[in-house]
Order: C-alpha cells, then sequence, then structure tokens
C-alpha cells in the first residue's frame, strides 16, 4: 500500500521545492557555511549556545548521508534552505498478534551507566537519504531496523544493569533470531520544526509509519541491546537496553500521546468540500473505507460538523510517535440542582435516552452539550450563557419519567407545554480533558475538553421525570418543530454516593456479561478443536481412498473422491483461520493497562505524592490557620459560646477561647476526647478552602454546616444558611461566615440552648 503525498505543513504550504544540494555541491565544511550564508543563514554563530551544534556537524551529517538539504520557495517567494531528514517508526509483531493488533512497545531505555529513561515509542531508526524513495528500499531498511539497531541482541525482560554489574560485551558470534517475514508501508507524513540545533535553519522531517511481522519474536515481554558503530579501535559498546512490551494498538496511541504538541489544526473554511477533507484524511492510518457504513458515519457527516464549529480536527505527533489526528470536542457539563429545600445535595443524572427511531440506550451521565469552537476561547460569562442554552434545550418540554416516544402521537407532542425551568445561578468548577477512541469515526480518537459547572434552577418537579428535545428552529425568531423529536431523556434526583452504587452496578453487569461471553467463546473454542480433529481424520479417510483408487487402476481416480478432498482441505483452511480468530482474547482495559507500563512500574515502586509537595501543604495549612485565628481576635468572636447539641444528660459540651489556641482537648462526661468548638469550625472551613485564599465557594457552606450539625444548634444552621442564600457574592470569606454562626444566629441560638437535651 502507498499512501498519498501529504500535504505541506508551514511555513512551506503553497511553496515549491526548487532543487537539492549534495556533497558534490557543498564538498566541505566552509563552502556549507558559504552556501548557508547565500542563501539567508547566518552559521557562524552556531556552536556558541549550549547544546547548539556547528557547521562542521551538520556537514558531517550531509557526508553520511544522515540528512539532505533542499531549496525551497515558500509562497511569498523567498527562497529558503531546509535540511531534510527521514525517520522510520515501525509497529513490530508477529503473525500470530498481528491478527490482535497488538504490536511491541518500547517503554523505557537504559545507559551503559545504569540511568533509565522512559521511552514510550515505537522502534524508531533516522534513514539515510540513499535509502529513499521508501519504497524501493522498504525490505533492506526493515531488516537493518530489526536485526542491526534496536533488536540486535534479545534477553528476558528482567535483564537490568545494576550496580557493579558490567554490561554484557559485544559478540559477533550472536545471531540475531528475529526474520522480517513481511511489511507494509501505512502512512507518510511531514513536520517541520525550528532546529534548536542550527538556529534560523529549518528541518523538514518525512515520518514514515512502517508494520513489520517478523518470526522469532519472544511471545511474552523482553528487553534487547543497542550497540554502537564500531570506534576507531574496531570495538563495539552498548548504546541501550531497551525494555519492550506487547500492547494492544488503541493502548499504544494514548502513550504515544504523552509529550505530543499539535502540529496542524484545521476548523471551519479549512477545506473546500468533502472530498478535500477526505484527500487530506487519507495522510493518516485510518480506516476509511469502513466510514458511512454501519454504525460508522461518513466524511460528509465530519465535514458538516467542522464546518458549523462543533468540532475542529488537531494533528498531533511527535518525533518518535505515530502522528494522531484528534476530533476535537468542546463540551459543557452541569450539575443541574433545585431550588427547593426538598432537595437538598441531590442533583440530575441522566439515565437513559430513546432516539427518535425507538431505541432506548442506558446512559447515566450529568446533563451535556456540545460548545462551537466558533466561540473559543470560553470564558466565565460564556459558559454560563452555554449553561442556560444547555438548561433551556434539555429541560425546556417535561413529560412524567414513564413517558415513551412510541406511546405518543404527533398531537401529544404539539401540545407539550414549554417548563419555564429556569436557572437561578451558574459557576464554572473546572477544566479537564479526555482522549478516547472516537464511537462515530473509525480509526479516529476524539479528544474531549470537558467544562463542569454547577447550577441551580427553579420550576424542577420534585419527582424523576424525562423531557423531549426538539429540532431547534431553522430561522431565528420562529418556534422549533414540536413535531422533529432529536431525543428523549429521563432524569433520576441523586446523590453521589447513588451515582457510586449505580457505576458500581453496572460495572458488575458488565462483568457478568464478559464472563458469560467468555464462557461462550470457551465452548466455541472446544466445537472448534473438535471440528478440526473430526476434518483431519476425514482427510486422512479420504486420501486412503484416493490412494486405494489409484492402486485399482482408475487412473485420476473418481472425479467426486478428488472433489470431496478439495473441499476438506478447503474446510481445514476456515476451521484454521477460525482457530487464530479464536485466539483473540476479550478483555476490558483496566486503570494500569491505560497507563504506560514504566508509569505502573514507577508508581507501585516510589510515593506518588512527593515529600515536596506533601510539605507544601502543610505549610499552606498552618498559615491559613494562623490567618483564622486571627480574624477570632480582631472580631472578638467568642465561638465557644456558640451552642452545641447535648452529647448526654447533662446539655452541652462547650470550650474555652484558651481551650481552642493551646490546642486543649475538653472531656465530656461518657470520658471520650473532643476538639474544641472552634477548632472544629476552623478546621471544617479549612478543609473546604482547597486553594488557601480564606474564602470558599458558597455550595460548600452546607456541606460545612451538615458536618458541623452535631455541634450547632439547628437554629444557628438555618440562619447562616439564609444569610449565605441572601448574598450576591459566589464566595464566602471566614469573616462573614463566622459573623453569620454569632451575631446573626447566636442570640437565637441561646435561646435554644435551654432546650439542648430536647433538641439532641
Amino acid at each position: 500500500m502507498e499512501p498519498q503525498e501529504p500535504a505541506l505543513p508551514e511555513p512551506l504550504r503553497g511553496g515549491h521545492k526548487l532543487g537539492a544540494a549534495g556533497l558534490q555541491d557543498v564538498p566541505t565544511s566552509g563552502a556549507l557555511e558559504a552556501w548557508l550564508g547565500e542563501h539567508g543563514v547566518r552559521a557562524k554563530e552556531w556552536g556558541c549556545r549550549p547544546k547548539g551544534k556547528s557547521v562542521e556537524d551538520l556537514w558531517k551529517e550531509v557526508q553520511l548521508q544522515e540528512c539532505g538539504l533542499e531549496l525551497w520557495s515558500v509562497a511569498s517567494g523567498e527562497v529558503r534552505p531546509v535540511r531534510v531528514v527521514h525517520v522510520l517508526r515501525a509497529k513490530v509483531c508477529s503473525p500470530q498478534s498481528y491478527e490482535r493488533s497488538v504490536f511491541v512497545f518500547n517503554s523505557w531505555q537504559q545507559f551503559p551507566d545504569g540511568r533509565t529513561r522512559t521511552r514510550n515509542a515505537l522502534l524508531s531508526e533516522k534513514l539515510s537519504v540513499a535509502e529513499m524513495p521508501l519504497e524501493e528500499h522498504l525490505h533492506e531498511v526493515c531488516q537493518r531496523a530489526v536485526q542491526q539497531e534496536e533488536m540486535q541482541r534479545l534477553e528476558e525482560a528482567a535483564f537490568r544493569i545494576g550496580p557493579g554489574y558490567r554490561y554484557p560485551e559485544y559478540d559477533p558470534e550472536y545471531a540475531c533470531p528475529i526474520i522480517v517475514a513481511d511489511e507494509q508501508y501505512v502512512e507518510h507524513s511531514l513536520e517541520i520544526v525550528r532546529s534548536a540545533s542550527y538556529p534560523t535553519l529549518l528541518t523538514l522531517y518525512h515520518l514514515y509509519t512502517v508494520e513489520i511481522v517478523c518470526l522469532g519474536l519472544p511471545s511474552v515481554d523482553f528487553t534487547s541491546l543497542e550497540f554502537n558503530t564500531p570506534d576507531q579501535d574496531g570495538q563495539r559498546k552498548l548504546k541501550y537496553v531497551h525494555g519492550w512490551v506487547w500492547l494492544e494498538w488503541s493502548q499504544i496511541q494514548r502513550y504515544l500521546f504523552e509529550g505530543s504538541e499539535l502540529k496542524d489544526s484545521k476548523m471551519k473554511g479549512s477545506f473546500k468540500d468533502a472530498a478535500g477533507l477526505t484527500s487530506w484524511l487519507s495522510q493518516f492510518d485510518l480506516e476509511l473505507a469502513a466510514w458511512g457504513t454501519d454504525q460508522w458515519k461518513s466524511t460528509e457527516h465530519l465535514f458538516k460538523q467542522v464546518e458549523s464549529g462543533e468540532t475542529q480536527l488537531e494533528h498531533w505527533g511527535r518525533h518518535d510517535g505515530v502522528p494522531l489526528l484528534m476530533r476535537v470536542v468542546h463540551v459543557v457539563r452541569l450539575e443541574v440542582q433545585s431550588s427547593d429545600p426538598r432537595l437538598l445535595g441531590k442533583f440530575l443524572l441522566q439515565t437513559w435516552q430513546q432516539e427518535p427511531s425507538g431505541s432506548i440506550r442506558t446512559v447515566n451521565r450529568l446533563m451535556t452539550r456540545t460548545m462551537s469552537t466558533l466561540n473559543l476561547p470560553f470564558d466565565d460569562q460564556r459558559l454560563r450563557e452555554e449553561a442556560a442554552k444547555t438548561v433551556q434545550e434539555k429541560l425546556g418540554f417535561l413529560v412524567d419519567a414513564h413517558f415513551r416516544l412510541g406511546s405518543c402521537s404527533p398531537s401529544m407532542l404539539r401540545k407539550l407545554e414549554n417548563s419555564c425551568v429556569q436557572i437561578l445561578n451558574a459557576s464554572f468548577v473546572d477544566h479537564h480533558i479526555s482522549v478516547d477512541e472516537s464511537p462515530s469515526y473509525k480509526g479516529m480518537c476524539t479528544l474531549y475538553h470537558l467544562y463542569d459547572m454547577h447550577a441551580e434552577c427553579q420550576g424542577l418537579p420534585f419527582a424523576d421525570f424525562a423531557s423531549v428535545t426538539f429540532e431547534a428552529s431553522p430561522h431565528p425568531g420562529q418556534e422549533s418543530d414540536q413535531s422533529k423529536v432529536r431525543v428523549c431523556q429521563g432524569f433520576r434526583w441523586v446523590t453521589w454516593p447513588l451515582c457510586i452504587d449505580i457505576w458500581q452496578s453496572q460495572a458488575a453487569a458488565s462483568h457478568r456479561r464478559q464472563e458469560a461471553l467468555t464462557d461462550v467463546c470457551r465452548q466455541q473454542h472446544e466445537v472448534v478443536l473438535a471440528t478440526e480433529q473430526a476434518a483431519s481424520q476425514l482427510s486422512e479417510c479420504l486420501e486412503r481412498l484416493a490412494a486405494k483408487a489409484r492402486l485399482q487402476g482408475a487412473g485420476e481416480g473418481d472425479p467426486d473422491l478428488l472433489a470431496s478432498v478439495r473441499l476438506v482441505e478447503e474446510l481445514q483452511d476456515c476451521i484454521s483461520d477460525a482457530v487464530v480468530l479464536d485466539h483473540a482474547t476479550i478483555s476490558t482495559t483496566s486503570l494500569t493497562q491505560a497507563l504506560p507500563p514504566s508509569m505502573v512500574s514507577e508508581m507501585g515502586e516510589s510515593t506518588i505524592v512527593s515529600k515536596e509537595t506533601l510539605e507544601t501543604a502543610t505549610l499552606r495549612r498552618m498559615k491559613l490557620m494562623q490567618r483564622l485565628a486571627g480574624i477570632h481576635e480582631e472580631l472578638a468572636t467568642p465561638l465557644d459560646m456558640l451552642p452545641t447539641r447535648s452529647t448526654g444528660s447533662c446539655g452541652s459540651t462547650i470550650a474555652t477561647a484558651a481551650d481552642a489556641r493551646r490546642g486543649s482537648p475538653t472531656r465530656h462526661q461518657s470520658g471520650e476526647t473532643s476538639q474544641s468548638m472552634p477548632a472544629r469550625v476552623e478546621e471544617a472551613f479549612a478543609n473546604a478552602d482547597v486553594d488557601g485564599s480564606g474564602t470558599i465557594m458558597e455550595s460548600e457552606l452546607e456541606s460545612i454546616l451538615h458536618g458541623l450539625s452535631s455541634s450547632l444548634s439547628p437554629r444557628s444552621i438555618r440562619v447562616a444558611l439564609a444569610a449565605a442564600n441572601a448574598s450576591k457574592e459566589r464566595k464566602v470569606n471566614y469573616r462573614d461566615f463566622i459573623r453569620w454562626l454569632y451575631e446573626d444566629g447566636g442570640d437565637v441560638a441561646r435561646q435554644d440552648s435551654s432546650g439542648a437535651d430536647s433538641i439532641a
């Protein structure tokens, strides 16, 4: 397979190559410096910076054919010299693992002195200019990359260079057992970087991805030794120890994304039509033939999404990794709560979704909506507007929880009235990204930008319900067509513990289905093996009959008998293919499988949270507690006078302010030690103040007060909550927190103290 010629990236896009300069044009480093100067590159300053290289180094690369030199005319008409480097990235596998899309992955490297570094890359090898064009030298290049470079000598997976252990010497008698059986040219992409080694000189990387099917590869994880080329004395010293693991291709793609850089971005107006998009996509390793069939969407659909701003395409990559094409989607995700006090602490979870076709599926997710990339970047105001649009769209028309599209008529849908659900406030919480395989476009990854928000609404039902979303109006100012249903969705009021129970139940059900499927596959495997054995016996029987017929002088034999032999051979081939497919294990990716092996190993051997991080957090907490104590003294608030619930028949237990400052515990009559009242208030506030700013989000106030419910009177809690709701600020500082508890609620609370026993 020969991939199409890739598109040129900036700044060469729209330009063309004028020619190339070889060793005959620059026979010396001085001639090379003069050639560069003629075309605007000042090379005299090279080599002065740290890690910088000189003109002599570049000339040696040209002499050894490690790179080429080209002259390009860019779109502006300027002529620029370009350093050209060719790199091979190989997806190495065995014939059996190739059927399952499992390849070896270089997870780490070790230097001869024992130092180890994370690699997380495929087999990578720089190619020489003499090996171009690659199609004509593909087999020889693959053999060299495997047998003579990174996999020169195989060792067991546990092999390491430890303290006092001398690394192995090069053995000229050792023959690498790996044989290249086949190779497939997958893709060719281009990247341009401004070289740090040679300032002001552009470097054009030709990146070739090839699948290499090998015989003799270990079936388990292993290591390999790579040796340098012979030195002046003819000695070949160890260069690297490579650690190799077997991984599914979908996992490898995620690991290669680590440390990647954005190379190109495509959005509205980037393509003239869907054909232009298809041409650009063809440079990537995508299964475009499957697009538009079965459950997969077409390139025309993706083109419409790009043009509407629903998504954009980003090309990510790094020099030692396969380029990744990302479909980028920005999603706002709402934790919707009700202003009804009866639903305090609960939020909406979408549990199911029904399409117009009638199909229903379980989703169990928060309320989400895809945002237009045309509105980037998203600030607080934009996010609040998107939250309001999400509520209006998802909760515009409410129905009962048992409503289903198949049981209603179009006239019923037209009679639905707007729910008048209104959003009171919305606050941004967090932004993070998630990468997953695209469920719509085969072979592509989707990069989700998730914007989490809290939203409080009024007018929501108290019980569980469903909603109907209609197609939006094609023209502004017109009502949506209520006969065109987009989706029907069910909502349930839940708490976070209940969510965890739901997801655990879902995981358990999935595990049971997995076990049942595995059991069925095991039974089918036994049937296939039995069929294979019976077919083998039948083949032997037919061969004996054919031989007997030939001995009896039947010439070429009975045609029916020969046809039977041929059919049995075809049956054996089919059974053999079935056995190969049957070896493909059905598995779900665990957390450790989703992380690079070297990272999992490091997490298992060392502390995940560093000592410096813990010390910084402790210091920040100490400073915050000192600031809170200073506010106490400034307000002269006797927190010890706040009434607490009684823990026994003798009324409330009260700590003095002096006890709080000394940190001295008080004792209940039962003999148990407890924290003083001010200390409990300070600690609750400090736990919620994650950034040490002395303020907390208003939404955190309820959880703090409920945590102190065993210490404060119910009236104090109610007064503080009412004051917080009346405040227009989204953040609460410690000064207001204390004032609401004492100055606003204290007098009323003290009236309750006489009835502390009854309250308890």
